[in-house]
C-alpha cells in the first residue's frame, strides 16, 4: 500500500530521491569522519623499578603511595597495578573514551609527582616514567645474528641487545603512534666485582662504603677536562694487619 502511493506518483518519489542525493553530498563535506575511529579508552602507563625489592615491598612502598596520589584523577575510568619479585611496578590507568590523552598524561603526572617524595631514595633515583601507552603490543620483533662456517652466531645475545637499544629503539619511538619499546630478554654489559672480606675488613671497609666508592669512580669525563680531574686522586697505602 505504502510503496504503491509512490509507483502511482513518479514525480513525487523522484524529487524525495533527488532531496536525499543532495543531503548526502551535503553531509559529505560537513560530518566528521575518521578512518580509524577511537573505540577503545586511552590508557596511561606508570611504570619504576626497586633494585633488590619483592613484591610485597612494591606493594607497600611504591604502589600505595602512587595509587592514592593518582586515585580520582578527572575523567579516570579504572586503575589496574601490578608489582613483581624483580622489584618492577606498573600501572595503567584508563580514563574515558574521547579524553585528551596529553591532557590526561599531564594530570597523571602532577598526581605522581606528589607521590615522589615518600617513595624510597632508590626509586626516585630511577625514576618513574608515565608514558602514553596502550598495555597490548602492537608488533614484536626478532632479532638474530648469521652464522659461521661452523654454524656458530658472529654475534652473541648480548650484543644484539645492545645493538638495539643503541640504534633501533629511538628510531622506533619516533614512528607516530608508538608509545613506547621494550625488550624481552634485554641483556645490558655489566661488570662483576667479586670482594675479597679479609682484605676489606684490613683497609677498614664495611657495610656499604665499598658501594659507594665504586659510585664515585663512575665518572663521565670529557678530554677537555681529563688533566684537572686527574690531579684530584690520591693514592695512599695503608699495611696490611698481619
Amino acid at each position: 500500500m505504502f510503496a504503491r502511493y509512490f509507483i502511482e506518483r513518479p514525480i513525487f518519489a523522484s524529487v524525495i530521491s533527488i532531496v536525499l542525493v543532495i543531503c548526502g553530498a551535503i553531509a559529505y563535506f560537513v560530518l566528521p569522519t575518521t578512518q580509524y575511529p577511537e573505540i577503545t579508552p586511552p590508557t596511561i602507563e606508570v611504570s619504576t623499578i626497586y633494585p633488590g625489592a619483592n613484591a610485597e615491598l612494591v606493594r607497600d612502598t611504591i604502589a600505595s603511595p602512587i595509587e592514592q596520589q593518582v586515585s580520582g584523577v578527572e575523567n579516570a575510568l579504572s586503575m589496574s597495578s601490578l608489582c613483581t619479585n624483580d622489584g618492577r611496578y606498573r600501572l595503567v590507568v584508563t580514563f574515558k573514551p574521547g579524553t585528551d590523552l596529553n591532557m590526561a598524561q599531564v594530570l597523571t603526572q602532577v598526581r605522581v609527582t606528589l607521590a615522589m617524595p615518600i617513595l624510597p631514595q632508590l626509586v626516585q633515583r630511577e625514576g618513574v616514567s608515565v608514558l602514553k601507552k596502550s598495555p597490548a603490543a602492537m608488533m614484536i620483533i626478532n632479532f638474530t645474528s648469521q652464522k659461521d662456517a661452523n654454524g656458530t652466531p658472529i654475534y652473541d645475545e648480548t650484543f644484539l641487545s645492545n645493538y638495539a637499544t643503541i640504534q633501533i629503539r629511538d628510531e622506533l619511538l619516533r614512528v607516530d603512534g608508538v608509545g613506547d619499546v621494550d625488550f624481552l630478554g634485554q641483556r645490558d654489559y655489566s661488570m662483576r666485582v667479586w670482594l675479597d672480606p679479609d682484605k676489606m675488613e684490613a683497609v677498614a671497609i664495611f657495610g656499604w662504603r665499598w658501594k659507594i666508592r665504586i659510585f664515585k669512580l663512575l665518572l663521565a669525563i670529557s678530554v677537555s677536562s681529563l688533566p684537572q680531574v686527574i690531579r684530584r686522586f690520591r693514592f695512599r697505602s695503608r699495611p696490611l694487619a698481619a
